[in-house]
């Protein structure tokens, strides 16, 4: 149950976490927010006796994942050429999983040198912890500007209606041998093409 509750919570606020570091451009404040939310938890885990304070801090760790996760998720993507974001985010799955194992690992090996010594593994993960809030002053911030994706949209919808008139999206030439027109619909057909492509970027 505690922890059903706490992963809903976390799915919850990723929508909009997400919705807000696209709405204000803002990602980089709302990555450092949830992890230092999440680990702040950690010593206070110390304290905990019954069940609702240990529901109360899980509550609050997955908060602090749904705000970081979809606002990193976009800096990744934003930051990352097309071409290579497979093997970024690849990279990143990899590290991720690779810290789902070595937590648990240290955390035996200390439980096998110190018996029954929780408090030491929750302070030994809130000081990795803030080691990994510290890595993130190396991380910049992504700005999408609105122009930007306009000028993206119109080369892909010119591609699009250039491919389907065999029409070079580039310079919008006729290619005779690709697509045999008449002259009347040659000669439209690039207006067309243009004109499509202008109306679809155009702000409303």
């Amino acid at each position: 149950l505690v922890d059903g509750i706490a992963e809903a919570s976390a799915n919850l606020f990723k929508i909009y976490s997400g919705h807000l570091s696209d709405r204000f451009q803002v990602r980089k404040p709302l990555v450092v927010s949830g992890y230092t939310l999440s680990v702040l938890t950690r010593p206070f885990y110390t304290l905990v006796t019954m069940v609702p304070g240990a529901l109360a801090l899980r509550f609050l760790d997955r908060v602090g994942k749904g705000v970081r996760d979809s606002a990193r998720d976009a800096i990744i993507s934003l930051s990352t050429p097309k071409e290579e974001l497979g093997r970024s985010f690849g990279y990143h799955r990899a590290m991720d999983t690779m810290g789902a194992i070595l937590g648990p690992l240290v955390a035996y090996l200390i439980l096998s040198r110190f018996p029954a010594n929780f408090n030491f593994v929750f302070f030994a993960a809130f000081g990795i912890g803030l080691l990994a809030i510290a890595s993130l002053i190396f991380i910049s911030d992504v700005v999408v500007r609105a122009g930007d994706d306009c000028h993206e949209r119109r080369r892909l919808l010119q591609r699009m209606v250039g491919e389907h008139f065999g029409i070079d999206h580039t310079t919008l030439q006729v290619d005779h041998e690709a697509a045999p027109q008449p002259p009347l619909q040659i000669e439209v057909a690039p207006h067309h093409a243009e004109h499509a492509a202008e109306s679809y970027t155009r702000p409303q």
